[in-house]
Order: structure tokens, then sequence, then C-alpha cells
């Protein structure tokens, strides 16, 4: 399946028009990331920080809000589109401008059943991401939550990335990367390849800072304990 078929991840021919402009280009910069209280507790600060090492908009940190449908009890997961929504609903009842980042501890998946690590939805400047399948502990593997810190994060800023108009990239070791399995994401470095960089600059000169990229000395040693965990899942 091809990644910009439904919604976003990243267009979606039942939600999102081709030539709708991205919600960065008719908001204020702020950004809100909701925090499910079933997310992992105690991450949401390292969380937040650390995107905010790599973007340099505002990001504002929130119990989430939203009263959010589609949980199936039956195989505990949302249905991404059915929180998209909900998310939609929450901006339009309280007149949010702001971009909206919402990390849940729940797994993720679409109509179809395929799993994700996060989904956008440009049109409205709302977005999502699951921490169930980021997590060593889901795979079998020792808990690591500096490693968990670095996944949410990455794939929040990929997700947001997507709302502030930068599309997939061919670089994979940049955030845009479409991670198509579990190797992929960790093959991602925290900050955008120097195409998105300049890219970003373009559509949003008065807030881009240059960053420069942090390496973590145990980041090789990680990928190789997850290397061989391929499971397809969309992002």
């Amino acid at each position: 399946m091809k990644l910009h078929e439904i919604d976003t991840y990243d267009g979606g021919k039942d939600d999102i028009a081709k030539n709708h402009s991205s919600g960065a280009e008719r908001v204020g910069m702020d950004i809100h990331i909701f925090w499910d209280k079933r997310a992992s507790a105690g991450l949401a600060l390292p969380v937040q920080r650390r995107m905010q090492q790599i973007l340099n908009i505002p990001l504002h940190l929130d119990d989430n809000p939203v009263r959010m449908n589609g949980y199936s009890r039956t195989n505990q997961h949302y249905n991404a589109h059915a929180v998209l929504d909900a998310l939609h609903i929450y901006k339009q009842r309280h007149a949010m401008t702001e971009l909206i980042l919402l990390v849940l501890g729940d797994d993720l998946r679409t109509r179809t059943g395929a799993h994700l690590f996060g989904i956008s939805r440009e049109s409205v400047g709302v977005s999502i991401v699951s921490g169930t399948r980021l997590a060593n502990e889901f795979w079998g593997l020792p808990r690591d939550d500096n490693l968990l810190v670095e996944r949410i994060a990455r794939e929040g800023l990929h997700e947001l990335g997507h709302l502030l108009g930068l599309a997939h990239c061919s670089d994979a070791s940049c955030i845009m990367s479409n991670p198509l399995c579990f190797d992929d994401l960790d093959a991602k470095h925290s900050w955008f390849c120097h195409a998105c960089t300049q890219k970003h600059k373009r559509l949003h000169p008065h807030i881009y800072t240059d960053k420069a990229p942090e390496w973590n000395s145990t980041e090789s040693a990680d990928f190789t304990l997850i290397a061989k965990r391929s499971d397809p899942i969309i992002s």
C-alpha cells in the first residue's frame, strides 16, 4: 500500500484534498502535544524536550483532553481515522488553530487493519503517534526508556513534519523518511536532512533555526538489538 493513499500517511482520498494547503500555512506556529493517560508514564516531558531540540517551534505539553472513539476492545486497538475525526472535532469546538500531536499508549490501525506508528491529517492540522510498537517490550526485548523517548520523538517529528508541509524523504536517515518496518524507523537519525531542512526554511523562514546533529553513542548497539524486527508498519 502506498502511504499517500489514505489519510495522511499522507493525504487521504476520503479526507484530504490534494491541493489543500498544509495546516501550518493557516495557523500560528505553536504545537500542542496531547499525552494520553495510557501512554508511557513519565516520558511525556523527555519526549517534549527532545522534540523541542530539533524543531524550533513552541511545543505545549498537555494531558489528552479529547473524547475519543474507535476503540476495539476485541482487538485492543484504535481506528486511526476515528481518532483523527475526534481531534478534528475537538479543534473545531475549541476554535483551535494550533497543530496537535496526540501520543497514544494503545495500538493504532487503519480501517483495513494495517498497523501504524503514526498518522497525520494535513488539512486540519492533527496527527497521532502510538507508542505501543515503539517499545522494546512489545518485541520481547529488554525495556529501554531512553530508546523509547527517542523513537516517540522521531515519529512525532515525522508526523508534525507532514503538518508543516514536508513530504516523505528518500534519505533513509532523515526524520521524514517513510518507515515501512521497525528497522527503518531505527535507521533514522533525529534531524531533518539537508533537502528537508531547506524546504522547511523556505516554507517557514520566520521560525527555523539551524540545529547541529546530536549523536547518541549507544545508537548502533540499539539498532542491532532490533535488526530482525521487520514487521511491516505504516507511518
